[in-house]
């Protein structure tokens, strides 16, 4: 039954942040503030204390615990995204996001890869910068085009559906919390059967250029007649202590179905958009 498939699951994804001394964060699915993405819509809750917003990630959450000291942590749970539906896409998913204090975005990508391949099985992989990946893909240099259109219509159809694919060193103005060197963003993704699976980042720890972010991202929704989001407080003032750290969030839905063989990622759920 898929439900013991799906536990059978779970224990193996603690198993392997056990075996590394990660410890699991139980973190809040509820909070006053936003994850501000100008592609990402929030699900907002009404309290008696007024509108909540369900969490796209654990991200703000999981930084303010290590900004209190908290060992490596990870999160295995649901989160939200309103209007993602269709066969990679649910409104609710399960994601695995971990946090590994002192890691390089190196030390990250192996570590992750490791992860996916528990799912995966062992594929060859195949890296790429962002860069590298326009012109070998695509035909063409990065510029000043819809780079997101470029990735998923052109970049993404083209990869290698054998193989666990590094897509890493973004521009710096896709850096979204990713530290930014010069022109280049610590940011990376892994895609595997042609499916993105993770977004990870060398983190971002400087609260003032975390602030500039939000509101760049809020502008950014403002051009797309979104309405701007609340900036989450907490986490500029844990930033003042976060450590040095390296983070990634993988969709776990989609890992299982790569281990299964689902074309729809209902197949791997229990219980589907439309049945809740």
């Amino acid at each position: 039954m898929l439900v013991n498939k799906r536990a059978k699951a779970f224990q193996k994804a603690r198993a392997f942040f056990e075996e590394r001394g990660i410890v699991e964060a139980d973190c809040p699915l509820l909070s006053r503030f936003a994850s501000i993405d100008a592609h990402i819509d929030l699900i907002e809750a009404s309290t008696f204390q007024g509108k909540r917003f369900l969490i796209t990630s654990p991200e703000y959450a999981m930084k303010r615990l290590l900004s209190k000291g908290a060992p490596d942590i990870y999160f295995l749970g649901h989160v939200f995204r309103d209007s993602e539906y269709g066969p990679k896409h649910n409104p609710e998913f399960t994601m695995a996001e971990w946090y590994r204090r002192a890691y390089t975005m190196g030390d990250m990508i192996a570590e992750t890869l490791e992860f996916c391949k528990l799912f995966t099985g062992p594929l060859p992989v195949e890296r790429y910068t962002y860069h590298q990946a326009f012109r070998y893909f695509a035909g063409q240099e990065v510029g000043t085009q819809d780079l997101d259109l470029v990735m998923i219509n052109e970049i993404e159809p083209r990869m290698n559906k054998e193989a666990l694919t590094i897509i890493s060193h973004f521009p710096a103005d896709q850096a979204a919390l990713a530290m930014r060197e010069g022109t280049i963003a610590h940011r990376f993704e892994i895609y595997a059967g042609g499916i993105e699976l993770c977004n990870g980042y060398h983190e971002l720890t400087d609260p003032l250029e975390q602030k500039k972010r939000f509101i760049e991202e809020n502008k950014r929704r403002n051009q797309l007649c979104k309405a701007a989001l609340p900036m989450d407080l907490f986490l500029l003032d844990a930033l003042e202590t976060f450590p040095p750290c390296s983070g990634v969030a993988v969709g776990f839905d989609r890992l299982l179905m790569l281990e299964w063989g689902a074309k729809h990622i209902e197949e791997v759920q229990l219980f589907s958009w439309n049945n809740i």
